[in-house]
């Protein structure tokens, strides 16, 4: 698998200087990694967490690691297992929107750092929050993208399309940009998540 190292190589033997371009294409492929795992649902990007629900507060932390979400559930807890509701999402508009009210939680709003639910808590429960995570930054020579090595080169493009543009050779960067363009489009469909069953109470072991 290609590490961080052998990626700047790929990069700069597109005739950059090494001592100028080095630094420059390692942040330019980590700012890669972290767009195209925003664009594309990668299934090693999905993560968990379950949040306590405290009876009076409204709001609760998402992950330091929280990219973008996929869905917010209330668990359920049975005799033997546990079934997962999934919350409804409203705008920001239409949540503040909402009457005061307490109860069992119903609908959910999430901004960058935090999910607020309505209506707040008044017993103690369970929420769970399935969401993409934000790729760790490739520091050492030998660290690996954490996307698949099938799309390795789109980090590659998107880095030379950055180098170009610092070059002020736009032609070059339009012309990387252009299939940059053609294959994130792909790649989304190939990775695309199934999640027809997502509005579905499901069941997982507890």
């Amino acid at each position: 698998m290609p590490d961080l190292d052998a990626l700047v190589e790929e990069v700069l033997s597109h005739q950059f200087a090494e001592g100028p371009y080095t630094n420059f294409a390692k942040a330019k492929l980590n700012e890669a990694q972290g767009f195209v795992c925003a664009q594309a649902d990668f299934q090693g990007m999905l993560s968990n967490v379950d949040i306590p629900l405290v009876p009076g507060t409204g709001g609760y932390d998402l992950p330091a690691d929280f990219s973008r979400l996929k869905l917010v559930s209330l668990i359920d807890v049975g005799d033997s297992r546990q079934s997962l509701t999934p919350l409804e999402g409203l705008s920001q508009r239409d949540f503040y929107a909402l009457p005061d009210a307490t109860g069992t939680v119903t609908h959910y709003n999430i901004t960058r750092f935090d999910v607020g639910v309505w209506p707040v808590p008044d017993a103690a429960g369970t929420m769970r929050v399935d969401y993409y995570k934000q790729p760790a930054t490739m520091t050492q020579g030998t660290d690996e993208p954490k996307i698949p090595y099938a799309y390795h080169h789109l980090l590659v493009s998107y880095a030379l399309i950055k180098c170009f543009e610092r070059e002020n050779d736009y032609e070059a960067a339009m012309y990387h940009q252009n299939r940059f363009d053609t294959e994130i489009m792909k790649c989304r469909g190939e990775v695309q998540y199934d999640t027809k069953n997502a509005g579905q109470p499901r069941t997982v072991s507890g």
